[in-house]
């Protein structure tokens, strides 16, 4: 196992003096929607977000949420699903976000 520094994506943007990001891309091997979590109240600073979800009958990647709680969490912060983009011939699809 390797280990990497990680840091909070809100921590990030504080440090880089970022106010607005008008696009995030994660692709982060199942963690994505965590990444998108880690920023925070910041995330009312991001105009638009693609991550990835799982959307074979199988996970992937262990503890990976499903498309429905990434869609979820997303129009709970005021997100709508702009586009689905499939790929790994069906087995997952890049989520594309509008703030609404």
């Amino acid at each position: 196992m390797t280990r990497m520094a990680t840091m909070r994506l809100d921590t990030f943007m504080t440090a880089l003096g970022l106010e607005n990001v008008d696009f995030l891309k994660v692709d982060a091997q199942g963690l994505d929607l965590e990444v998108v979590r880690s920023a925070g109240d910041r995330l009312n600073d991001i105009a638009r977000v693609q991550l990835e979800a799982t959307t074979a009958p199988y996970r992937q990647y262990e503890g990976a949420p499903g498309k429905s709680v990434i869609v979820d969490f997303m129009e709970s912060k005021g997100f709508r699903l702009g586009r689905e983009e499939s790929q790994s011939h069906g087995q997952e699809a890049n989520l594309t976000f509008l703030r609404s």
